[in-house]
């Protein structure tokens, strides 16, 4: 971990499906710096089963035989409903977040978290500062595709149904542009970082 740094600090790390919010996570932890992210967080309390009961409640055929969440068919059904999603955010997004916060709590330094859904739910308010990733879309979709293996149809399905990354105001944000190599982000990272700790 970095030496010299007492501030308390916490950046949310956010930008739509597909524009690699991971490979910048990766980079600042390459770094030295403490990451976390709400996709882990919320994989590790569904597989605690914190979220099983209210999900089978709501959500049909999204159970196994072992009692775990079917992820692929709740992703069908949240990405083809979109009061579906919505409730699955009502039943799983409050304690995701209030557990990253938490955590983060306990550091007393400047800490990350991805965080996929930070507009959508206002969450941006839990943060000092939020690093928004930008890509081209077409790079979006097909990274998504060759992630997800799903059609381009789905994946625009995703996209449509998030915050409009297209057309939104981030002045007040960092911004890092993932249209390139690593090399370039990597240094785009690094000033951005350099700015976090003024």
């Amino acid at each position: 971990m970095k030496t010299g740094m007492k501030q308390s600090k916490k950046i949310a790390i956010t930008g739509g499906i597909g524009s690699g919010k991971t490979t910048v996570c990766n980079v600042i932890k390459n770094l030295g710096y403490n990451v976390f992210s709400c996709d882990e967080i919320y994989n590790k309390l569904l597989n605690n089963g914190v979220f099983t009961k209210d999900i089978a409640a709501n959500f049909k055929n999204v159970v196994n035989i072992d009692g775990t969440i079917n992820k692929i068919e709740l992703a069908n059904q949240i990405f083809s409903d979109n009061k579906k999603r919505l409730l699955l955010m009502d039943i799983t997004n409050e304690k995701v977040i209030n557990y990253a916060i938490k955590k983060m709590d306990l550091i007393n330094d400047i800490t990350f978290c991805e965080v996929p859904l930070l507009f959508e739910n206002g969450y941006e308010k839990y943060f000092n500062n939020v690093i928004v990733v930008l890509r081209n879309l077409n790079l979006r979709i097909n990274s998504v595709i060759e992630r997800d293996k799903i059609s381009k149809g789905e994946v625009l399905k995703r996209i449509n149904s998030q915050y409009n990354y297209e057309n939104g105001n981030f002045a007040k944000y960092y911004v890092t542009h993932n249209n390139d190599n690593i090399e370039n982000l990597t240094h785009d990272i690094i000033k951005i970082l350099d700015n976090i700790k003024k």
